[in-house]
């Protein structure tokens, strides 16, 4: 496994242990102000990282998104 590969499954898990500990679910900025993840580009906050990560966990069904929301909750 490269160090990249590495470096988004600990994203992952991160995101997905947050996910976890909020029965509320997390939104993308959640995810990025928790984890340290803000990113910013000419003063805007952009926070592409968590974003994509998220929407990985979307992909494999680790997280589901609460409809109608911008909450992701883990998945069973």
């Amino acid at each position: 496994m490269s160090s990249a590969q590495l470096g988004i499954q600990l994203l992952k898990t991160a995101i997905v242990d947050l996910a976890g500990a909020n029965l509320d679910g997390i939104t993308n900025s959640d995810a990025a102000s928790l984890l340290g993840l803000r990113s910013g580009y000419r003063g805007r906050q952009k926070d592409y990282l968590s974003y994509s990560v998220l929407g990985l966990l979307l992909r494999e069904r680790q997280i589901m998104r609460e409809p109608n929301t911008l909450r992701h909750k883990k998945a069973h």
